[in-house]
């Protein structure tokens, strides 16, 4: 059983990202959204995680907005078009593009 609360949190890479887009050495670019049906398990952390937990499918990144100063919203779409089996979606995570790693989430 996960030992955390619903919300947002982000990974040790997207800490690094963020920093590098505010000292200007880039700008955000988010490549893709996961979702998964399963919790976190006992032995990691929303900050280790790489990608969703029980992975089921992708997301679709629909718009990336600035609703209040200083946050950035984004809106992802599940469509269940090829979903063969029901399920509960239980976490999202969003991926960005880092220029010195790669793709990270």
């Amino acid at each position: 059983m996960s030992n955390f609360i619903d919300g947002s949190y982000g990974s040790a890479q997207s800490t690094e990202l963020i920093a590098k887009v505010l000292a200007g050495r880039c700008e955000m670019r988010y490549t893709r959204a996961t979702v998964g049906k399963g919790r976190i398990p006992d032995d990691r952390t929303p900050t280790t995680m790489t990608e969703s937990a029980e992975y089921v499918m992708n997301a679709k990144i629909s718009g990336v907005s600035n609703p209040v100063k200083g946050e950035c919203q984004v809106t992802v779409q599940i469509k269940s078009d090829d979903v063969q089996e029901d399920f509960r979606a239980t976490n999202v995570v969003l991926f960005a593009e880092d220029p010195d790693v790669g793709e990270i989430p």
